[in-house]
């Protein structure tokens, strides 16, 4: 790179041809696009940010059009292919350090929309058209971990946040379903594993005391747990038809642990 980097790189397949295209947010402010060669695709115009990006740029499709998604400390900029702007946010917010976009698709009821916290960590949900409304869930720190997901299958996503010490998830009328204290700060992101249809698994890492967790979607801790480990960790089935899952973490002195689960 002729700039250095300042957020990990990402790569879309647009049309799932094969046809990869790799961003790579730089320290000047510009976000370079290649392809699988290396080389700068031209077709892509964005003239850059207003501060420094840290996040990857994202991609998502809907209603058969493409936004590209760049996040910078301040601001939200929603793109087309060839980085021209296809639409403003109407209203600004702050996002937060260490969160992401998700989408969450259009339902009976509302347009698609896509969804993620601003630094106080109220939801924010942004309409491919610009428009933006709020909903807060409880007062977290600009430290805090978002993530949206369906936990029991049911079409309708819950939303979960570590704030500090304390998981804690909220169904979409602000109702709490369950928390969970650790004896330190969390400081990764948690993971999520789906086991069956039904069966969604939360991973979340305690450094500190070199312990791993893993939480059914009723926020209980599932036997055997916690284990040792210090890393956010992946859970898989490395031979295919046994029908076991393992856990791979790491843990002390370079160690990688394999964990067989039942």
């Amino acid at each position: 790179l002729t700039v250095e980097a300042t957020a990990p790189l990402a790569v879309f397949d647009y049309e799932k041809r094969k046809n990869y295209r790799i961003f790579i947010p730089c320290k000047d402010n510009k976000i370079y696009a290649y392809n699988i060669e290396g080389k700068i695709v031209s077709g892509f115009k964005f003239s850059g940010t207003d501060h420094k990006v840290t996040k990857p740029v994202q991609y998502f499709r809907n209603n058969s059009k493409d936004y590209i998604i760049i996040t910078d400390k301040q601001r939200t900029y929603i793109l087309d292919r060839k980085g021209n702007e296809r639409s403003t946010l109407k209203k600004r917010f702050t996002p937060s350090e260490k969160n992401i976009y998700t989408l969450q698709v259009a339902s009976e009821n509302r347009k698609a929309r896509l969804v993620t916290t601003d630094n106080a960590g109220t939801v924010q949900y942004v309409y491919f058209d610009g428009s933006v409304e709020s909903q807060k869930f409880s007062e977290f720190s600009e430290k805090h971990f978002f993530n949206l997901q369906d936990l029991n299958s049911d079409g309708i996503e819950e939303f979960i946040f570590i704030e500090g010490k304390e998981l804690v998830a909220y169904n979409s009328q602000t109702k709490k379903l369950f928390d969970f204290k650790f004896s330190n700060q969390i400081s990764h992101s948690p993971s999520f594993y789906k086991f069956s249809a039904k069966d969604i698994g939360i991973g979340v890492t305690e450094a500190e005391t070199n312990k791993i967790y893993l939480f059914n979607n009723k926020g209980k801790v599932t036997e055997g747990f916690p284990l040792k480990g210090k890393t956010r960790f992946s859970i898989g089935v490395l031979a295919p038809g046994s029908g076991r899952f393992n856990l791979l973490v790491g843990g002390d002195d370079f160690y990688l642990y394999n964990y067989k689960l039942n």
